[in-house]
């Protein structure tokens, strides 16, 4: 998400990982491939949409109307109390809120962006409690190792 708002080109090289949604940014999670990253083809259907809800809003918006949405997000994180974006995402629920009640007093194309930012989370939240309860983890094929010295 964050890279997503700083701009990041189109073409970009998209890296395995063991974990989800915003986790996913954790480099202990990142698959390898021998002595490269493994990669994957493109985003996921989820993160595509939600890049493209944030390049529609980086389109659209004011300096004012994103200096909002950083405010709102960094209010998310105080609500809930997380450190990290793995804490927000364990902690969806109050974060999902903080975010919900922040957005009423935006325009309509930063609620867009911070709603959908908080439908994420939400996802991942429920995705994240599922795999808990179902015992299934780590959907993701286990990294390859490094080749002994």
């Amino acid at each position: 998400m964050i890279g997503q708002l700083m701009r990041v080109p189109d073409a970009c090289t998209v890296v395995r990982s063991s974990a989800n949604g915003m986790a996913q940014h954790n480099v202990f999670t990142w698959g390898l491939d021998g002595p490269h990253f493994a990669t994957l083809p493109a985003l996921d259907t989820t993160s595509r949409i939600l890049k493209q809800t944030l390049d529609d809003f980086m389109t659209e918006s004011t300096p004012d109307m994103r200096r909002k949405f950083v405010e709102a997000l960094f209010a998310m994180l105080g609500a809930s109390g997380a450190r990290t974006f793995t804490q927000m995402a364990e902690r969806w629920t109050d974060t999902a809120g903080a975010l919900l009640g922040a957005a009423w007093d935006l325009d309509p194309v930063t609620r867009k962006a911070v709603l959908a930012v908080a439908g994420s989370l939400a996802s991942n939240g429920v995705e994240s409690a599922m795999r808990w309860i179902t015992a299934d983890r780590n959907d993701t094929p286990e990294p390859k190792a490094l080749p002994e010295a």
